[in-house]
């Protein structure tokens, strides 16, 4: 079954005038992100993308690449396909910007492609791999994070004062902040955006689907989710959705790089699987029985965990088995309170579990709760 890399190789002598911007194009658009273009890009940038491509290959090798994590290791590889061709070669990249910081509890990467048809589309990278991107994931979930008010800062700062209509793109985590972004910016910036592509993105807040902003831009939002669907189903969203097909399986469908493309569109199903719903399910009763309060109380526990212990460091921020291991090794210096706090949210975890779950399930569940327990002595 054809992929995105597929596409791009077949694709390599089409000119935009020849065949306009599709969705297939605006993935491999906003996989690009997912490569760290440090010391090859700024925010003062303006490289054709063969430059950029030629520059990063110089400063990284192949072994170096495939021992990253599952987007970085092969969006740069993408990069290379992308660069080698008249339809992608000559886009140019601006803008880009990358900040991480556990205190503030941020990471956000944004670049944009000003392509050859006179359009610009914004990119924005979902979850990194590191320990601070899946803590800004938690807090999706009560709150508006720095990474959402970044992606709206980036569209007004780089994107005001001329009149080249806009894309939008990200997936994961991205495809949320480019939905986000399109949903706040400013009005005239706001008009002049054609199309918002979510890959597998979460949702929002009820607050966010009821805004009028929201209800603006919403026809103009794209969302494209694989069938085993666990990601897209955070949160909520009102998004016109296409359920696509994957090489692969359950969490690993996240992985866009194995969707099934059929000419310039993705291969359609009817519905997402039962193993997705009943995901949906699992975190909608979480979601219930842990109010935003509580989740806002866990976050700042784990935040005090991992830094007074230094779990994490500027060099070592990768999330790893290791990672996981020290964190339950020094949970047992937490308070009693906030111990209770954390037994009580991984207990909602799999209460939540058992009400849309066979018995096997809940039993297994019950199981795993003991362990966690006499491990964190209590």
């Amino acid at each position: 079954m054809r992929n995105v890399f597929d596409y791009v190789k077949e694709m390599r002598q089409q000119s935009f005038s020849a065949t306009v911007v599709n969705e297939v194009d605006a993935l491999a658009l906003s996989m690009l992100v997912y490569t760290d273009f440090s010391g090859i890009l700024d925010e003062n940038s303006d490289e054709t993308l063969s430059q950029v491509n030629r520059r990063f290959w110089e400063l990284h090798s192949e072994a170096e690449i495939t021992a990253a994590g599952a987007h970085a290791k092969r969006s740069p590889f993408l990069l290379r396909e992308m660069a080698d061709s008249v339809r992608y070669g000559e886009i140019r990249l601006k803008n880009y910007v990358n900040a991480i910081s556990l205190v503030d509890v941020k990471q956000f990467a944004a670049v944009t492609c000003s392509l050859p048809d006179g359009s610009d589309f914004v990119a924005y990278r979902g979850t990194d791999g590191t320990v601070t991107g899946l803590i800004e994931d938690f807090k999706f979930s009560f709150s508006t994070t720095a990474g959402q008010e970044d992606a709206v800062d980036y569209l007004n700062l780089y994107h005001r004062g001329h009149e080249r209509p806009i894309l939008l793109g990200g997936h994961s985590k991205g495809g949320n902040l480019a939905v986000y972004a399109a949903t706040y910016c400013e009005v005239g910036i706001q008009e002049r955006i054609e199309r918002i592509y979510s890959y597998d993105g979460p949702g929002f807040k009820a607050e966010v689907l009821g805004a009028e902003e929201y209800k603006r831009i919403l026809p103009r939002v794209l969302s494209i989710v694989p069938k085993d669907c666990l990601i897209g189903t955070m949160m909520h969203n009102r998004y016109n959705t296409i359920v696509t097909d994957s090489e692969r399986s359950f969490i690993h469908q996240h992985d866009t790089f194995q969707w099934h493309i059929e000419d310039n569109h993705f291969k359609e199903l009817p519905d997402r699987s039962e193993v997705s719903k009943f995901f949906e399910k699992i975190v909608d009763n979480w979601l219930h029985r842990c109010d935003e309060k509580k989740r806002r109380e866990i976050l700042d526990v784990l935040l005090a965990l991992i830094i007074d212990n230094k779990l994490v460091t500027e060099d070592d921020r990768k999330l790893s088995a290791r990672f996981f291991y020290n964190l339950i090794l020094n949970t047992p210096k937490l308070s009693g309170s906030d111990k209770s706090l954390l037994l009580s949210s991984i207990s909602a975890i799999f209460v939540s579990t058992s009400v849309v779950s066979a018995g096997v399930i809940k039993e297994k569940a019950t199981r795993v709760m003991k362990r966690v327990r006499r491990r964190i002595g209590e």
